[in-house]
């Protein structure tokens, strides 16, 4: 492996997906690479000052000093490793410059959001999953309490020969 992509948000996932970069570089002396892309800023009808977002300069300065100070906390681990800040819309900017730096894997954060939030604001995460033709390696946000995960894995039983041959005439094989 020789490039590792990080998707920085710096949201609360953000360590842990620090954390998993350093042990992926570590395990195959790859390179890493920090973005973060400042979203442009939409167009706002409304008659106060909307909240300062990362566009504003202040923001975006303090930003990149964020994903300086990132970087520089895993190159005392030894690490070779490059930030990159970019602003644009956010989906295509990222996707622009993930076919631009052409990683061998990606590393990003999940931030647990549901089906509802999903469908109404859409996943970042799932477009990449989707649009990416590299791996992607998801890191989900820490759960904060012991609840058991709404869906567990349970082993299945094999596919019954009778199940298999109602499957017959499907444009995959059984």
């Amino acid at each position: 492996m020789k490039t590792i992509l990080v998707l920085i948000d710096f949201s609360d996932v953000t360590n842990q997906v620090l954390e998993q970069a350093l042990g992926m570089s570590r395990s195959s002396d790859g390179d890493v690479v920090l973005l973060h892309v400042v979203p442009e800023e939409a167009l706002l009808a409304v008659d106060f000052a909307p909240p300062p977002t990362d566009s504003d300069p202040e923001v975006f300065n303090a930003r990149q000093r964020q994903l300086v100070s990132l970087g520089n906390s895993l190159k005392t681990h030894g690490v070779r490793l490059r930030t990159q800040q970019v602003q644009g819309e956010l989906l295509t900017t990222l996707l622009a410059q993930i076919q631009e730096i052409q990683p061998d894997i990606i590393i990003m954060g999940s931030h647990g959001h549901g089906a509802l939030d999903n469908l109404l604001v859409g996943s970042v995460t799932a477009i990449v999953l989707k649009h990416a033709s590299q791996p992607v390696l998801v890191v989900p946000s820490v759960r904060v309490d012991d609840r058991p995960p709404m869906v567990e894995v349970q082993e299945h039983e094999p596919v019954s020969s009778q199940f298999q041959g109602s499957m017959a005439g499907l444009p995959f094989p059984p």
